[in-house]
């Protein structure tokens, strides 16, 4: 992680791996294999090529892009609750309308939950520091689906 951000900060910094060995102290080999996720840096390494940046160590050893890690997250809730409406889908077809009720009910709660985190994320990102909660629905579409398929095997 603090390899990604390394190179992330140098190249905003438009510096060479000389540049930040002469600001920090660090070996350009030194630096060449964290950035390459060949080596671990030392905490004291890690506050020094910080320094040399401008950054603070958190800047530096912190995740790369919350914001991408955020969206993979709620990719990979939009993708269940796409799998959610294929079960109402086949439920309703079959005549299960007791699971297709089941399965609305985890779709319409997964739906919510989605929309308040991405609320959450835009008054984070907007500056209104609350913070965000995670809510998941996986539980209670796994323990539907469990029953449904006993109910139809």
């Amino acid at each position: 992680m603090v390899g990604e951000r390394l190179v992330e900060l140098r190249g905003q910094k438009a510096l060479t791996l000389h540049d930040l060995e002469e600001a920090s102290g660090v070996g350009a080999d030194a630096i060449s294999k964290i950035e390459n996720g060949h080596r671990k840096p030392h905490p004291a390494t890690v506050r020094k090529l910080a320094r040399a940046l401008g950054v603070s160590v958190e800047d530096l050893s912190g995740p790369t892009n919350w914001r991408a890690q955020f969206l993979k997250q709620e990719a990979g809730h939009t993708t269940r609750l796409a799998e959610i409406a294929g079960r109402v889908r086949e439920t309703l077809e079959a005549g299960e309308l007791e699971y297709t009720a089941r399965f609305l009910e985890i779709l319409d709660e997964g739906l919510r939950d989605l929309a308040e985190s991405l609320h959450e994320a835009h008054r984070i990102e907007a500056g209104k520091n609350k913070t965000a909660t995670e809510k998941s629905i996986d539980d209670k579409l796994d323990e539907v689906l469990r029953e449904y398929e006993a109910a139809t095997a």
